[in-house]
């Protein structure tokens, strides 16, 4: 049983993925759920999306099958999956009917608050085991209100960080592929619980089946459909390792590329008052693309980046500190060569 769910079911999930995703090409241009190239647009074809209305509930379903079987608890993981699925469906419905951000932004409230209801019972063991804090400069009520406010906001952030960066062949999926190997690993060093090397393993079957068709060129783009609900399932193991305090500045590591350039990016369009809800190709990595790089060029270097954090992610159990600074002086340097003019015939 345990060698089954190990390799053979995560081996037939990439190949279940990987057939599965052809026909739904064929569905989803025959309905014609494309992306249409625009002004914004980092591709000059029109390309079928929503490969996340298939890979989502793929997941949601494996991780289910997986707590059913003991080896990731069904609390709070059960719950979520199926949160995360609602937010597949939701996000589905925003890929063909283009939804005002209002109305994005309220079901992401309500997800996420959700969401963080299901931590209630671990949020008030961490503020037991955090008492001194608390009385330092709230009482416990008032800092159990002030930390569902901060980790909501966390997860909020890294659910729309997903969904911001979706914007070149590949990226989403090497992302989550270095993200999923980081947590195992993580979690075979005892960082971390060892549920998480199974949700990693599943989350890596079943983006390694995706990345296949999402490779330049691009048969088919995730969606927000995928890019939403995988960014609210990676911001709830934010959190969880966060009130548990196990392993969090590791998996922030594993993602710091993503959260830099989402975050240096909106700091710059307020400073420059343009609004924030509206779409842009302001990104570090788009600049690079839109400068004449070729997709694959760029999704080179941020493999090779994210192999860099991921070996600092791991380091970061032993040397501490230095290499969370080292982690971001690579980051900052890679953003600055992704920002950097030069033109570039593809």
């Amino acid at each position: 049983m345990v060698l089954f769910f190990n390799i053979f079911f995560p081996i037939l999930l990439v190949f279940f993925v990987l057939i599965a995703l052809k026909p739904l090409i064929k569905f989803l241009k025959t309905n014609k759920i494309v992306d249409v190239p625009n002004y914004r647009s980092n591709h000059e074809m029109i390309i079928p999306k929503g490969a996340g209305i298939l890979l989502i509930p793929i997941l949601s379903t494996s991780i289910i099958l997986y707590s059913y079987f003991g080896f990731i608890n069904r609390s709070p993981w059960i719950l979520l999956s199926l949160l995360m699925l609602i937010a597949c469906l939701f996000s589905f419905y925003d890929d063909i009917k283009n939804l005002s951000s209002a109305k994005k932004l309220i079901f992401q409230v309500v997800i996420v608050l959700l969401g963080i209801s299901f931590f209630d019972k671990q949020l008030s063991i961490f503020l037991s085991k955090n008492s001194q804090i608390g009385e330092m400069y709230f009482n416990q009520h008032i800092m159990k209100i002030v930390l569902y406010i901060f980790l909501s906001m966390l997860w909020m952030w890294v659910m729309n960080v997903f969904n911001f960066m979706d914007g070149i062949d590949g990226i989403t999926a090497v992302q989550v592929l270095f993200f999923s190997i980081g947590i195992i690993v993580l979690s075979l060093m005892e960082v971390i619980d060892r549920q998480y090397s199974y949700i990693g393993i599943l989350l890596f079957s079943v983006f390694l089946g995706f990345l296949y068709w999402n490779i330049t060129p691009s048969k088919i783009f995730i969606g927000d459909s995928g890019s939403i609900p995988i960014g609210f399932f990676i911001g709830s193991i934010f959190v969880s390792s966060f009130i548990n305090e196990k392993g969090f500045i590791s998996i922030c590591l594993l993602v710091i590329y993503y959260l830099s350039d989402s975050s240096i990016t909106l700091i710059r369009r307020i400073i420059e008052k343009k609004n924030i809800f509206l779409a842009h190709s302001e990104h570090f990595y788009q600049k690079k693309v839109r400068n004449g790089f070729s997709h694959d060029y760029v999704l080179r270097y941020i493999v090779f980046v994210n192999i860099l954090l991921l070996s600092f992610s791991i380091l970061f159990t032993k040397l501490g500190t230095i290499t969370v600074i080292l982690a971001l002086l690579t980051v900052f340097i890679f953003l600055f060569w992704l920002g950097k003019v030069r033109y570039r015939k593809r």
